[in-house]
């Protein structure tokens, strides 16, 4: 069969050689290459839209802050590895992020602040605090019990606490971020508050209450886009200074509490979140609920969050979060 299947193939090959004509080699220059079509340019209105879409950032993923918190949650630092370098700076068109000062971005003081909020009066049935004309912010927390707890690895009020941010660079602002000062705020506040909670040069997990580290450092903050110049510090120097009756132009005090909603309000993320973790552990050790609302072990990094926004869950909370329908058995 192999040599019949030979012979068939000579035959044909000969057949080729008189009937077919020789195809002549091609230069080069006589090649011709077709080039792929051209991809479209979308409409003027996709391109439009599309440039709405917020873009991340090549180190983002160095990053991943909550989507409404200027948080980093590192419960595992192995899945949560630090940056090996600072993020470039981006700007987020909600907020001016330069080193201008008050009134960037047409924010500014109100010439008539509010009155003080008054703890002892300015509170709802389940200990929320209260503030005429914002009614969506009820943090439980105020200036003082974030102080005593310990938050922010005690650096907040030291001007040049922590790693440098990228906004004031050491080189030009020697004196560390201007307008960084305790000094600002009432004395009572910081009555038998150890200094080193609130002002220190360097950050240390035992200066939170909790005793893990929570929150990304200045630069993650600057380059997030969360920064106003006004409180080059961020959402906790703005809450003390609110607290004390500031109110800002430009839609700032609506910004930052929206932000504070998307926490710890209602359906804050990192309040679901503790809460949820709660009811796991309590159907997982066959306990109530309530009995480990104080249990620190149960996501240390989350209770941490919640106070440097100023709350902690509470049996409210709790009682209110099992009645929209959260699996909460079986106990005992």
């Amino acid at each position: 069969m192999d040599q019949i299947f030979g012979k068939i193939l000579l035959v044909r090959n000969a057949i080729r050689q008189i009937f077919l004509p020789p195809i002549p080699p091609r230069s080069h220059s006589q090649l011709t290459f077709v080039m792929p079509p051209k991809k479209r340019a979308p409409p003027a209105s996709a391109s439009a839209s599309a440039s709405k879409r917020p873009r991340r950032a090549a180190a983002a993923s160095a990053y991943t802050p909550g989507a409404f918190s200027e948080e980093t949650l590192q419960e595992d630092s192995s899945r949560n590895p630090q940056p090996a370098a600072a993020a470039p700076a981006r700007k987020n068109p909600k907020t001016a992020v330069s080193p201008a000062g008050a009134g960037a971005g047409g924010v500014a003081p109100l010439p008539q602040p509010a009155k003080p909020c008054n703890p002892a009066k300015d509170r709802d049935a389940r200990g929320r605090l209260k503030f005429a004309g914002h009614a969506e912010f009820r943090p439980n927390l105020t200036p003082r019990d974030m102080l005593t707890r310990g938050m922010h690895g005690g650096i907040y009020f030291h001007p040049k606490g922590g790693k440098p941010g990228v906004l004031y660079p050491r080189d030009k602002f020697p004196e560390g971020i201007p307008g960084v000062t305790a000094d600002e705020f009432p004395s009572e506040w910081f009555d038998g508050v150890e200094e080193r909670l609130f002002r220190s040069r360097t950050y240390s997990t035992k200066n939170n209450k909790y005793g893990v580290k929570s929150g990304l450092d200045q630069v993650g903050w600057e380059t997030s886009g969360w920064i106003h110049p006004i409180d080059p510090r961020g959402w906790t120097q703005w809450y003390f200074r609110f607290f004390q009756g500031r109110r800002l132009t430009g839609g700032e005090d609506e910004r930052q509490i929206s932000r504070w909603t998307g926490v710890c309000g209602p359906k804050g993320r990192w309040k679901r979140n503790l809460l949820n973790k709660i009811v796991a552990a309590a159907s997982q050790r066959r306990v109530e609920p309530h009995t480990l609302l104080d249990d620190h072990t149960i996501s240390p990094v989350v209770r941490q969050t919640l106070l440097h926004w100023g709350y902690e869950v509470n049996r409210a909370d709790l009682d209110e979060h099992l009645r929209q329908g959260t699996p909460a058995g079986p106990y005992g």
